[in-house]
């Protein structure tokens, strides 16, 4: 009976030696859409794991200027499987283009380890804040890292500062240095990718605003197609408004409209109501160009479309139009 009973601890201490701890930040990117629409996004996760293995943190969600968001979230690791389910349960902060839906996540994660390199892949479907409709699904791929492009919550900042047990024989010598701990890290400076002012705990709640940094990838559809430039605007005003209408009849006339090559309106419908989109332009971020992209060509061809801009107390009306063949482009510079 004393072997049985030594074997079977002998396994638990085995078992948690080995069961791995999910606390840290994870950090890589998510996909969403299809084909030459498939868009990817900048995804972090603080984990923190508490001791029945379930999962408290935060997320960062951006994408160049045209998205942030931060949620909350809840889940649960499974040691034995070694996969994570987490859940965004509350968005804490977000600022987004036009065309962007509030989403949380419900995550479906597997752990893998290859050398030094820890991971977690799998999927993602989400859900509308203001409705609970469905807002799409993909995939995820984290790499565990030791820093954040944002702000260390304070379950790791304490994790940190915590010293380690010393051994018996740590116990009986003094050290010949110091212990130094380390600091909470100063709040880092802009990413490339996120492209926002210097982060405080709270990120100021505008809409492309910032610099543009790194440019977006060139997708296929504006590459695949001429880009006829319809209209160049010089402004003053950091503010531009553009709206979309369907010029004439009303045929079915489909669109898709890209900013500074991310998408900003997914095969909207021209009509009488306008589709439309705000950006605010900086001194760092002054050259937007907006590409109307043919998703078909109605009844009656070509994809035709009325667009009015308003910035600097002007107005604009340009009468558009693309194909399968060409997409019409305009540029609003910024000087202010």
């Amino acid at each position: 009976m004393k072997y049985k009973l030594l074997f079977a601890f002998c396994l638990l201490f085995i078992s948690l030696a080995h069961a791995q701890n999910m606390t840290g930040i994870w950090r890589g990117t998510f996909l969403t859409g299809l084909g030459m629409f498939q868009e990817k996004y900048n995804y972090e996760v603080q984990i923190n794991q508490l001791p029945n293995r379930a999962l408290r943190g935060v997320t960062y969600s951006y994408h160049l200027t045209t998205f942030y968001g931060k949620a909350l979230l809840k889940g649960v690791y499974n040691t034995t499987t070694k996969n994570i389910i987490f859940k965004e349960d509350t968005l804490v902060e977000m600022r987004a283009g036009f065309g962007s839906s509030a989403c949380l996540f419900t995550c479906y994660l597997d752990y893998h380890k290859e050398g030094n390199i820890e991971s977690l892949q799998g999927t993602f479907t989400s859900v509308k804040i203001t409705d609970g409709g469905d807002c799409g699904g993909g995939t995820v791929y984290l790499e565990r890292v030791q820093e954040s492009d944002f702000h260390k919550e304070d379950f790791l900042l304490k994790k940190q500062s915590t010293p380690k047990p010393a051994s018996p024989s740590q116990q009986t010598q003094k050290p010949s240095s110091p212990v130094i701990t380390r600091k909470p890290p100063p709040l880092k400076k802009d990413t490339s990718d996120l492209n926002t002012q210097k982060q405080t705990t709270k990120p100021p709640v505008v809409i492309d605003s910032a610099p543009s940094g790194k440019p977006a990838p060139v997708p296929p559809a504006i590459t695949s197609r001429e880009n006829d430039l319809v209209k160049r605007i010089i402004t003053n005003s950091p503010d531009i408004k553009i709206d979309l209408y369907d010029n004439g009849e009303i045929d079915g006339d489909t669109v898709t409209v890209y900013h500074n090559n991310a998408v900003v309106a997914y095969r909207k419908l021209l009509s009488k109501d306008p589709i439309t989109v705000h950006v605010t332009a900086t001194s760092y971020d002054n050259l937007h160009e907006f590409i109307m992209y043919a998703d078909n060509l109605g009844k009656i061809p070509p994809n035709t479309a009325l667009m009015v801009i308003t910035t600097g107390g002007k107005r604009y009306e340009l009468s558009i139009s693309s194909s399968l063949q060409k997409n019409a482009k305009v540029v609003v510079q910024y000087q202010p």
